[in-house]
């Protein structure tokens, strides 16, 4: 993860937000909940506590928080500039770390790992550079011969896995937890009404335009904000009108009567369910469709207090059988909730996703919704 985020992003943010999200890194409110080479997930705490992504991918950044000035205005916050703060001084921080933990000496090393290489083959360098240093060599040599850190060729995984192997004892979930659930993944395709493929159509074609004519007279690289918030708009747009205009909260919405339609099928077979979205707004407007029909529910996202009791209750209460979660506050700690079934409301434009874990066991599945644009393109 690039240490000089600050220099790079200060432009894209307002003096005055910049100042606020100081105060909020200085006060010790950032809490780094996961990071990675391309990825880093934090909670901001201050009259609410807010989740906060940052995403790195194919030489671009993209941002998220689930404060309603950023869900609603798609405009950088004091949440994002406090979290880029606390990710650079954990960069720096992790490279002393590590480099003090190489001057440790003892008869024997021993590395823990439950994911050595889930995210780029540098962290496998780093392990086995404390465990038994340069037998990988340089970590610039390492990462030529791989190609890159996170895309190796084929031949260099190979030659890695005969390696290493003889160094690394794995066990996999199905040798340690045999009691946990099997999982099956169905994925369904909605067909928007007239009214929502209009106004996606529209949304669509607006910001294309827009953003074609800036970035052919600033570049891409000054645009990746108008980018972000283009991609973000669509999100909404696809998941229900009222993301966009809460006066809309009447408008038809394909994605979210086939979730009802599937909470409804999951109550008749008398499971448990939870709902996961990263629009807090689209999980209230699910909650007020669930209060109109009479269904129990729960509900969490970043701003809960008292997250564990009301997980206790869904676990426990067998009229609450529906649990909304936001997907970055639910990110985190989700195993201990016992259902059967897992569904996601899914953006258009996202990447697939599965949910694992669980505490039941009899197999679960997880379902995800997504919408048909054109006839070849999902």
């Amino acid at each position: 993860m690039s240490l000089n985020l600050s220099t790079q992003l200060a432009p894209q943010f307002t003096r005055s937000v910049r100042h606020r999200g100081e105060e909020y890194y200085w006060r010790d409110q950032v809490r780094i909940e996961r990071t990675s080479e391309t990825q880093l997930r934090a909670r901001v705490r201050g009259s609410q506590t807010y989740d906060v992504e940052l995403n790195f991918r194919d030489g671009m950044l993209s941002v998220w928080c689930d404060c309603p000035y950023f869900v609603d205005n798609g405009v950088p916050c004091k949440h994002l500039w406090a979290t880029i703060l606390a990710a650079e001084a954990q960069g720096n921080a992790d490279t002393e770390s590590s480099k003090a933990v190489r001057l440790l000496r003892g008869r024997y090393r021993l590395g823990l790992s439950g994911t050595p290489v889930e995210n780029h083959l540098g962290e496998l360098w780093s392990l086995f550079e404390f465990l038994n240093p340069g037998m990988l060599g340089a970590a610039s040599v390492f990462k030529v011969a791989g190609g890159t850190w996170r895309n190796p060729t084929e031949d260099t995984r190979r030659l890695l896995a005969q390696a290493l192997r003889p160094f690394i004892l794995r066990r996999t979930k199905q040798q340690v937890a045999q009691e946990l659930p099997p999982k099956s993944e169905q994925t369904i395709y909605c067909e928007m009404e007239t009214a929502q493929r209009k106004l996606y159509d529209e949304l669509r074609q607006h910001y294309r335009e827009s953003l074609l004519k800036r970035i052919e007279t600033d570049g891409l690289t000054k645009s990746k904000i108008q980018v972000l918030e283009a991609l973000l708009r669509l999100r909404q747009a696809a998941c229900h009108p009222a993301l966009l205009d809460p006066k809309r909260i009447g408008a038809p919405s394909a994605k979210l009567e086939a979730l009802l339609a599937q909470l409804r099928e999951v109550l008749d077979e008398g499971h448990k369910a939870l709902v996961f979205s990263q629009f807090t707004s689209l999980l209230k407007i699910v909650g007020e469709r669930l209060n109109e029909s009479g269904v129990v529910y729960e509900y969490l996202d970043g701003a809960t207090r008292d997250r564990q009791a009301r997980v206790e209750r869904f676990q426990t209460d067998p009229s609450c059988r529906i649990f909304l979660i936001s997907l970055k506050a639910g990110g985190v700690g989700a195993e201990p909730y016992r259902r059967r079934v897992c569904i996601h409301p899914r953006s258009l434009v996202e990447p697939g996703r599965g949910s694992a874990g669980g505490g039941s066991h009899a197999p679960h599945r997880t379902t995800a919704f997504g919408l048909r644009v054109s006839a070849d393109r999902p």
